[in-house]
């Protein structure tokens, strides 16, 4: 709880600190990245933490600033770091194996392990497996 607080606290005060310009499209750039991942719409992440699809849309475009409590709301329900939104330090997504199903519930329990493998691969070898992911899919398809 006082993690929280102290977050609560610090993260506006940074916001206010660097030029907001800068930060909104920033912060727009890994908001869209991590959308894209996700593999949702704006109008899905916007209703799944309560807000409007045209102010998600100003948030992702660069045109308005996030609130603490919609970027508190995005981590929370998406698994994703405030570190890596914000300055974009660290790994997009806080994910445990635990957690995995929950986010992504249409995937098959055979596939946890090895999707938990891929999570844990820093960037350049995550973009590397799923080239090879594309290539494999793409001959699969080709031979039907």
């Amino acid at each position: 709880m006082i993690f929280v607080c102290l977050i609560s606290c610090i993260v506006p005060i940074i916001l206010f600190m660097m030029s907001k310009d800068t930060l909104n499209v920033e912060i727009g750039k890994r908001l869209r990245g991590i959308r894209k991942q996700l593999k949702i719409t704006q109008q899905e992440i916007a209703s799944g933490i309560g807000i409007s699809k045209s102010f998600y849309s100003n948030v992702e475009n660069g045109l308005q600033q996030p609130s603490f409590d919609f970027l508190f709301k995005l981590c929370n329900k998406y698994k994703t770091s405030l570190d890596y939104i914000v300055f974009g330090n660290g790994s997009m997504f806080l994910v445990s194996f635990s957690q995995i199903g929950t986010i992504f519930p249409n995937i098959p329990d055979e596939y946890l392990g090895l999707f938990q493998s891929v999570i844990s691969l820093d960037q350049r070898d995550r973009e590397i497996v799923l080239e090879f992911m594309n290539l494999g899919m793409k001959t699969v398809l080709r031979d039907k």
